[in-house]
């Protein structure tokens, strides 16, 4: 009995010291920048980098293929259009609103609705679905490769010409 009091009572004494004394030892890592740094003039490149309209193809794993064309804005707006050709021969069509960004080698983006025939239909923002997050593989003038952080997929795209529409 008096074991099990002398071990609660060292308990407390180890919680409350934790809690309520700061750490004397030297712990840089800890450490956090006042304010955020101010980005680099590499930083901004890679971003302006981004803008512009870039065209991407590619075979799906169910046997079909897809292209998209992304339409990126320097606010951080974008239009994406997809079509998809499905292994029974359907083509599918879709209009897909978004904002992105590029921080360090991660590139981000967000859907927030889709372009249709009756207007803009909103995505539920509050589901994870709706944001996506990519490795930056290889970012130049003419190509842009960036890899899916959960899905691993890969994507491969070229910039394109303002006004670019799908290859008949």
């Amino acid at each position: 009995m008096m074991s099990k009091r002398i071990t609660s009572l060292f308990a407390t004494i180890l919680l409350a010291t934790s809690i309520g004394c700061t750490t004397t030892h030297d712990d840089s890592s800890h450490l956090v920048d006042a304010a955020k740094p101010k980005s680099t003039e590499e930083e901004q490149r890679r971003r302006d980098l981004m803008v512009g309209t870039w065209f991407g193809e590619a075979k799906t794993k169910d046997g079909g293929s897809r292209m998209h064309i992304v339409q990126r804005k320097e606010d951080g707006s974008a239009v994406i259009l997809f079509r998809a050709f499905e292994p029974d021969g359907t083509v599918q069509n879709s209009a897909e609103v978004n904002h992105w960004g590029l921080d360090g080698d991660i590139y981000f983006s967000m859907t927030r609705g889709w372009l249709n025939n009756s207007g803009f239909k909103p995505a539920d923002i509050t589901r994870a679905y709706f944001y996506d997050a990519y490795k930056v593989i290889s970012l130049s003038e003419e190509k842009f490769e960036y890899q899916h952080i959960v899905s691993g997929n890969r994507y491969e795209v070229k910039r394109v010409e303002d006004g670019f529409q799908f290859p008949k």
